[in-house]
């Protein structure tokens, strides 16, 4: 039976605090640096701008926009998939992060993050999050890491997954050791 697992983050209250929620065994993280320089842009915004991936990446496509989505927010879906089906040891966790890059291809701060529990690979993720807090100068992308119970990483993103522009998009996210 599928598990999927639905997350919705809230980015809209104060920046400078840091916030951590946990509903069941999903933990949903807002670092204390998100969004310090952006200003809020009205919805109709041009998007992000977002850097070219390797033919290798997951690309993102179109999907119907969820009838709960509010107005100015961004839904992505899809999988996190290793090169081939993989049972995990007990007590794995997948974390998934959008990134805001600086010009040099270095995370310059964490905008997204949601950790949730798996016990296989390729495993659903499914975010929604505040595209008005995204800064129009900057380039996002979408990475995952899968660690075992002790906190070891046993997979992570090596190419790069743009965050798409769609206001609801599928992408799967490519992990390998």
């Amino acid at each position: 039976m599928k598990v999927q697992i639905a997350l919705i983050a809230t980015l809209l209250g104060s920046a400078a605090l840091a916030q951590t929620t946990t509903i069941g065994n999903v933990t949903i993280t807002r670092p204390g640096d998100v969004r310090q320089t952006a200003p809020v842009r009205p919805a109709t915004a041009a998007p992000a701008r977002t850097p070219v991936t390797s033919a290798t990446a997951g690309q993102a496509k179109a999907i119907a926009v969820p009838s709960d989505l509010p107005n100015g927010w961004r839904h992505l879906q899809g999988r996190v998939v290793a090169p081939s089906s993989v049972r995990l040891p007990a007590g794995s966790r997948v974390q998934v992060t959008i990134e805001e890059l600086d010009r040099q291809g270095a995370t310059r701060s964490v905008y997204l993050k949601v950790d949730f529990p798996t016990t296989k690979l390729s495993t659903p993720y499914n975010v929604q999050y505040s595209s008005q807090r995204l800064n129009a100068q900057s380039t996002y992308v979408v990475r995952a890491k899968v660690f075992d119970g002790n906190g070891r990483t046993l997979y992570t993103t090596k190419a790069l997954h743009r965050a798409p522009d769609l206001r609801s998009a599928s992408m799967n996210i490519n992990v390998s050791r």
